[in-house]
């Protein structure tokens, strides 16, 4: 067998070690030696930059990732889309698309019952709907047929790549997690999803990777077919992304995702690139050749009970 139990109770002695002959050994002496030194991965990981985020309020967030740089990047790319689509500029600038997001963080009245000066003072009614139909951050003629059909996000690309450059900057935990998350959208697109469970659960699903406080260091948008790179589209969807999200991760983490990404392939291939992995697992996706406790014989054993088999190359275990 490949796996053995080394408890059948709550009670686990972790200095336990369990080795275990492969059916073949005529066809694995070679490697007997290697799987000998073998040892968990324990490697210390390298320090990350970290970004001092103390005293910090919305607005210093939001300044964070979309910078005065950004807002001129908008600007110039709503001049050039209006030019193209209405062949005349619209003569915006990078104050003015900032005041334009102000006022959208903060409400869209200009009727004289509920006039607000602040808002009203600074911009007309007219003005910002022009605004809001002709902003863009990106131009289209720069976007060539290949590139819009790799990337169906392509009309906010770089937005996200601004976003994503600044996530990419805080320091990563031990411990990090990798899941599902939606962010709210009922419009027109054509990758939205639903996902079921969610406190959102229609909306534009992206995988992140996150620290245990919840701060996102990485994410990747789902996009269908084209959503991971070209690299890692060999792989399930549920494996791929877990694997495209470690590229920016030094070794020596700690990975915790869900039942929907665990599998032993994905395991296998995280220890294997220098990471320790935590899930759970659907049984369907174990080797047939597990056998655990059932319900039943767990519950005769008493409350707290557990069951833990251990595979022959001490590099995964299954614990019920």
């Amino acid at each position: 067998p490949d796996y053995l139990p080394i408890s059948n109770t709550s009670t686990i002695d972790s200095t336990e070690k369990v080795h275990i002959d492969d059916d073949d050994d005529d066809d694995n002496n070679d490697d007997e030696s290697e799987d000998e030194d073998d040892e968990p991965v324990v490697s210390e990981i390298d320090p990350y930059p970290d970004i001092d985020r103390t005293g910090w309020d919305e607005e210093k967030y939001f300044n964070h990732y979309i910078d005065d740089d950004f807002f001129s990047f908008i600007s110039e790319k709503t001049n050039q889309t209006s030019v193209l689509t209405k062949n005349k500029s619209l003569q915006t600038t990078p104050n003015e698309i900032k005041l334009w997001f102000g006022v959208s963080l903060i409400m869209k009245y200009w009727q004289r019952r509920w006039r607000i000066p602040l808002i009203a003072d600074n911009i007309t009614r007219d003005r910002f709907f022009a605004l809001r139909s002709s902003m863009n951050v990106q131009f289209d003629l720069d976007v060539t047929d290949e590139a819009r059909k790799e990337n169906k996000l392509w009309k906010v690309q770089p937005l996200l790549e601004r976003i994503l450059k600044e996530c990419n900057q805080f320091f990563r935990d031990k411990n990090v997690c990798v899941d599902e998350n939606i962010m709210p959208f009922s419009g027109s697109l054509g990758v939205k999803q639903f996902v079921n469970g969610k406190p959102n659960p229609v909306g534009m699903k992206i995988f992140v990777l996150a620290n245990a406080s919840g701060l996102i260091c990485d994410f990747v948008p789902y996009q269908g077919d084209t959503t991971l790179p070209p690299e890692f589209r060999k792989y399930p969807i549920s494996q791929g992304s877990v694997l495209c999200l470690t590229t920016t991760l030094n070794k020596g983490h700690v990975i915790f995702h869900d039942q929907w990404f665990t599998s032993v392939k994905l395991c296998e291939s995280l220890y294997a690139l220098g990471f320790q992995s935590v899930g759970t697992i659907m049984s369907n996706r174990l080797p047939k050749n597990i056998r655990l406790l059932s319900d039943k014989e767990l519950q005769k054993k008493g409350r707290g009970s557990s069951d833990v088999l251990v595979r022959h190359d001490q590099q995964l275990a299954r614990t019920k």
